[in-house]
C-alpha cells in the first residue's frame, strides 16, 4: 500500500473540535490552500517524487535520510522514522507551537478566505435517568457552521463524543414524578416552564426528532399538553409525539399559543405581555380563556389521524377561528 494508508485519519474528538472552533470547514480550506507551498517553507530538502506525493528531512528528529513522506493533494504527512504524522494542520500547530484555531486562521488567510468566526458554547443542557444520575449533556454552539445562527453537539462521560446511550426525554427525573406534563420544543422552553413550577419536557434532537418507544413509557398514564412552536416543523413534531402517545396517555392536547408570530414559541409568548404567564398558560390549556384561547380536547388524537392536505384545511380553519375571537375580544 502507499504511505498514506499508514496514517490514521483525525480522530472523531478532533473532528468535533475543530467543527466548532469556526465557521471554516477545515476540508475546504485545504482544498483551496497551495498545500506544496506550506510544506515547502517547513521542510529541509523538499523534494517531490511525483504527482501528489513529497519528500524532505524530518524536522523532529535527526534526519539524514529524508524520511518524511508528504500527500501534497489531502495535505497529509507521516514520518517513517520517527513516527511522526497527521494533517496539515497537524504539520503547522507541531512546527509552530500554536492552536488549531490560529493554524486556520493563517490557512485561511493563505488561502484568500476571510478569517473565520469564532463560535462559542452559549448554553449545556444535562439529560438524566430517572433518578437524576447524569447521562449526557447537549451543547449550544453559536453560531453554527454554514450559515446556521446556532449548532447542537453532545458529549458524554468527561468529553467523549455522543450520547453514549440511548435518547431519553429531558428532565426525566421531574418527568417521571409528574402526573401531568408539557412537551415543547427545545431545552430553553421547558427549562421556562420548570421555572414556572410546571413539569416540561423535550425531546432531544428538536423538531425532527421522533419519540422513542422507552420514551413514550414514560409518559404513559399522565396527562399531556403539546406547545409546538408555531411553524410546519413544529406541527410536524406535535403529529409525531400525538401518534405515539394515542392510547397511552389519559389526556392528550395540543395548544396552539395565541398571537405568536411566525415560528414563535412559548419563549416569545411570555415575552409579549405581562399577562402570558402561568396562570394564562393553565387557562389556555385547560380552555378557560374565553377571550383570546380556545379549546382542543381529544380533536388532537382526530387530527393525528387526517391526511396532510386535510390536516392543512383544519389548520386554516383554527388560524380563523383564533384570529375571529382575538378580533372579538378586542372589539369588547
Amino acid at each position: 500500500g502507499t504511505w498514506y494508508q499508514l496514517v490514521p485519519p483525525a480522530t472523531k474528538d478532533l473532528r468535533i473540535e475543530r467543527r466548532y472552533m469556526t465557521r471554516h470547514d477545515p476540508a475546504e480550506v485545504v482544498s483551496r490552500l497551495d498545500v506544496e507551498r506550506v510544506y515547502r517553507s517547513k521542510i529541509e530538502s523538499f523534494k517531490p517524487v511525483r504527482p501528489g506525493q513529497a519528500i524532505g528531512i524530518c524536522p523532529w528528529h535527526d534526519d539524514k535520510r529524508a524520511s518524511l513522506s508528504i500527500d501534497t493533494i489531502r495535505g497529509l504527512f507521516n514520518c517513517f522514522s520517527c513516527s511522526a504524522s497527521g494533517d496539515i494542520y497537524t504539520f503547522w500547530q507541531k512546527i509552530n507551537g500554536v492552536s488549531f484555531r490560529e493554524a486556520i486562521t493563517e490557512f485561511a488567510r493563505q488561502a484568500g478566505m476571510e478569517p473565520p468566526i469564532s463560535s462559542k458554547v452559549t448554553a449545556t443542557f444535562y439529560y438524566t435517568d430517572e433518578s437524576g444520575k447524569p447521562l449526557y449533556r447537549k451543547k449550544r454552539i453559536e453560531p453554527g457552521r454554514s450559515g446556521r445562527s446556532k449548532d447542537f453537539v453532545f458529549y458524554h462521560g468527561k468529553n467523549d463524543p455522543g450520547r453514549g446511550c440511548d435518547s431519553v426525554l429531558y428532565r426525566l427525573h421531574q418527568v417521571s414524578k409528574a402526573k401531568a406534563v408539557i412537551i415543547v420544543e427545545g431545552e430553553a422552553k421547558a427549562d421556562l416552564l420548570v421555572s414556572w413550577g410546571l413539569a416540561a419536557t423535550c425531546l432531544d434532537a428538536g423538531a425532527q426528532a421522533k419519540m422513542t418507544d422507552k420514551q413514550a413509557e414514560h409518559l404513559a398514564g399522565k396527562r399531556i399538553c403539546i406547545l409546538p412552536d408555531n411553524d410546519d416543523a413544529g406541527k410536524i413534531y406535535a403529529d409525531n409525539i400525538v401518534a405515539k402517545l394515542r392510547g397511552k396517555v389519559t389526556l392528550l392536547k395540543v395548544v396552539l399559543l395565541p398571537g405568536l408570530p411566525p415560528k414563535g414559541d412559548i419563549i416569545d409568548w411570555a415575552g409579549m405581555s405581562e399577562n402570558n404567564n402561568r396562570a394564562s398558560l393553565i387557562a389556555l390549556i385547560r380552555g378557560e380563556d374565553k377571550d383570546v384561547g380556545y379549546k382542543i380536547e381529544q380533536l388532537a388524537l382526530a387530527y393525528s389521524a387526517l391526511s396532510a392536505e386535510d390536516k392543512e384545511i383544519v389548520r386554516r380553519s383554527w388560524q380563523t377561528k383564533r384570529n375571529a375571537m382575538r378580533s372579538t375580544a378586542l372589539a369588547t
